[in-house]
């Protein structure tokens, strides 16, 4: 693509220990798993205010299953109500960092906030309160499955004895490189049963055991080898019964080789320099990437990805490229128009790009690339959301 803007192969180190989240994406797309591995790209992954939104719930849910383990009655309506006000402020905050200069909206904006605090003070606000600890305390950022978390540091596993839970629980597979955290690990009575937490489940019309069963395979490997037994597992909603997941030993160990291979055609690929020339870009694979902004395959293999022009772009889908012709600024927004040189997601030709942030750095003679935009008013203009992924390359 000429379009003014570098479109670079991803440099990264091989995989070694790999998580579940990091495993998803090597089978999805090579470049995805490149692009969040390399420090030059890995900041295109960011948070989404339905990930913000699921972090507090998951964070909640565990603080009272922890704090009831240990002896504190359960906490008061109020208390989960102000709790979890905390704790979205606390996401939001990191969202502000993640996404500036773009104006994240306030938490009273997001969708279902109203509903999920209403569901999780009934479900969980069932008592008196008293012994919790201040609700406006900011949450801690969550180790990411990618970062080395206590497992990954020391394989040596905390004992489970009959009756005890383990939250947030760091496994780690030391000889066949795979790690993850488990959100609960229970003995019950001297059997072993992995208990993951899922804000989805009942708001979305997928079967959750059919859609999260490879994790929980994983999850179960990882206990095996950690604990020689393979687990129980069930999947919990925040709200409602568990969902046993049924599975067989043959059924993990066959994943666990099929991760093994992934990893490592993926490192072969990586120490080749070949992950463009081996990538097969789709829409299945592109749609809701984050790293539409910068990937060479997409850009190069546009008219593949989309052979024929819909009426409607796909959701999740678009990008824009082109250097920056005229700026226009207002108090609120930045305005553009760029001369972009073949069809993307509008026709080449000029393309105006409205609704940018007003604190862009942008000016004529840019390159611009925007991912995420929204065609509107006509063939040629996109509207930005404030989670639109923006790459400005000033040129000399």
């Amino acid at each position: 693509m000429s379009s003014g803007l570098s479109w670079p192969e991803p440099h990264c180190e091989p995989v070694g220990p790999v998580s579940y989240s990091e495993w998803a994406r090597i089978r999805t797309c090579n470049l995805r798993a490149a692009f969040a591995r390399d420090a030059g790209t890995k900041h295109w992954l960011r948070g989404t205010t339905w990930s913000a939104v699921g972090n507090a719930r998951h964070h909640l849910a565990e603080e009272v299953q922890a704090g009831r383990a240990t002896g504190l009655p359960p906490p008061s309506s109020a208390w989960v109500r102000a709790r979890m006000d905390a704790l979205l402020s606390g996401e939001r905050d990191r969202l502000v960092q993640e996404w500036a200069p773009a104006l994240v909206p306030p938490v009273h904006q997001w969708p279902d906030t109203v509903y999920v605090k209403a569901r999780l003070a009934r479900d969980l606000g069932t008592g008196g309160g008293s012994g919790w600890p201040d609700p406006k305390l900011p949450a801690q950022g969550a180790d990411d499955e990618n970062s080395a978390g206590p497992a990954a540091k020391d394989a040596g596993h905390p004992s489970l004895g009959p009756g005890e839970t383990l939250v947030e629980l760091w496994v780690e597979d030391v000889p066949r490189q795979l790690r993850g955290r488990l959100d609960r690990l229970e003995n019950r009575h001297g059997r072993l049963a992995v208990i993951d937490l899922k804000s989805g489940i009942g708001s979305t019309p997928s079967d959750p055991v059919t859609r999260f069963r490879d994790q929980m395979l994983f999850y179960a490997g990882l206990v095996q080898a950690a604990y020689g037994e393979w687990p129980e597992l069930e999947l919990q909603p925040m709200t409602g019964p568990s969902v046993p997941v049924t599975y067989s030993p043959t059924e993990a160990k066959a994943m666990r080789r099929a991760v093994a291979d992934d990893r490592d055609a993926f490192n072969a690929a990586v120490a080749a320099h070949a992950l463009v020339n081996a990538s097969t870009p789709s829409l299945r694979a592109c749609s809701w990437c984050p790293f539409q902004v910068v990937c060479p395959a997409l850009s190069s293999n546009w008219e593949k990805v989309t052979p024929e022009r819909q009426e409607a772009p796909v959701k999740g889908f678009s990008l824009a490229a082109g250097i920056v012709q005229t700026v226009r600024h207002t108090p609120d927004t930045t305005d553009v128009v760029i001369a972009q040189d073949r069809d993307l997601s509008t026709p080449a030709g000029e393309v105006s790009v409205t609704r940018l942030p007003a604190e862009l750095s942008v000016r004529s003679g840019d390159a611009l690339a925007v991912a995420g935009a929204e065609v509107s008013g006509g063939s040629g203009v996109l509207r930005a959301r404030w989670d639109t992924r923006i790459r400005v390359e000033h040129l000399p």
